[in-house]
This record gives C-alpha cells, sequence and structure tokens, in this order.
C-alpha cells in the first residue's frame, strides 16, 4: 500500500469552456489510488480563485467525501496522523 504517501486534495474545480465545474473524475481517480486514509484537504487559497471561488472548492470537496462517507476523515483526521498531531 501506500503507508508513507498522503495526498493533499486541493485542485478541484475545472474550467470547461465559459463554466467552472467540480473535477469529480480526479477525485475518483485519487480515491482509487489512495482511498479514504490517504487523501486530506488542502484549499490553495488564493490560488483556488483563478477558477472559482473558495466556497465553490470547499463545496466540491465537501459534497464529494461526504457522498463517500468520510467527510471527517478528509477533512480532519488524516491530517492529524499525515503531520502526527496529538493535540
Amino acid at each position: 500500500g501506500l503507508k508513507s504517501v498522503w495526498v493533499k486534495v486541493s485542485n478541484v474545480l475545472r474550467r470547461r469552456g465559459s463554466e467552472v465545474v467540480g473535477d469529480v473524475e480526479g477525485l475518483d481517480v485519487l480515491w482509487e489510488i489512495c482511498g479514504a486514509r490517504r487523501l486530506m484537504y488542502g484549499s490553495n487559497w488564493p490560488v483556488s480563485e483563478k477558477v472559482g471561488p473558495y466556497g465553490d472548492v470547499l463545496r466540491v470537496a465537501r459534497d464529494y467525501f461526504t457522498r463517500k462517507g468520510v467527510e471527517e476523515l478528509f477533512f480532519r483526521e488524516n491530517a492529524r496522523a499525515a503531520y502526527r498531531y496529538r493535540g
């Protein structure tokens, strides 16, 4: 497995013509490779503003990982484990 690899997910918006959409296909690839315990949130703000508003970034990530049933892992627990935070 990927026991020492963590992926910070941050670039979840894509431009498709004049529309900004969530990159669910990219999230699916990361999910398949890494699974629930190796992915963690990273906003990439303010760089993300070049594609779309921060609220859209957060919404796409929250919707995707909530549907997977791992919102708490993705937004909190995985970062605690990756950074070995014990507080």
